[in-house]
């Protein structure tokens, strides 16, 4: 059971990185045209997927956070003075406060990062794949 784990935990990495050569058993392999708005080179299509699937769960925790925010102050709210709930509550306000930073501060540390290193804000959110020909 392990084996059989591990080969389908290798096996989609074994695939996207195989050579063209293989490919040319089946023929000519065109991308579906829904994908041929993205206009990506030969082995991009895998990193344009990964940023749009890390930035849809930085907006989806970004949501989150601001749920627990707003159900943390329901709940500070409703603790009429019970020492315990407020507590709770406070708690919950700042773990929901820390949470929208780290979500928003990742954003700003990638494109710091990507002005100091490839002196462009958008060079770690938004790569650019260069291929051989």
């Amino acid at each position: 059971m392990k084996k059989l784990k591990s080969i389908l935990y290798i096996l989609p990495l074994y695939l996207s990185f195989s050579s063209p050569v293989y490919a040319q058993v089946f023929g000519p392999i065109n991308p579906p045209p829904a994908l041929q708005n993205y206009n990506s080179v030969d082995g991009s299509g895998l990193f344009i997927f990964l940023n749009i699937a890390l930035k849809l769960l930085m907006v989806l925790a970004g949501i989150f956070s601001i749920f627990q925010f707003l159900l943390a102050g329901y709940g500070f709210m409703s603790a009429g003075g019970d020492v315990p709930k407020m507590t709770a509550a406070w708690a919950r306000i700042w773990q929901s406060l820390i949470g929208l930073i780290v979500v928003s501060g990742t954003f700003v540390i990638a494109g710091v990062a990507g002005q100091v290193i490839f002196g462009d804000f958008n060079a770690l959110l938004n790569p650019t794949i260069y291929a051989p020909f």
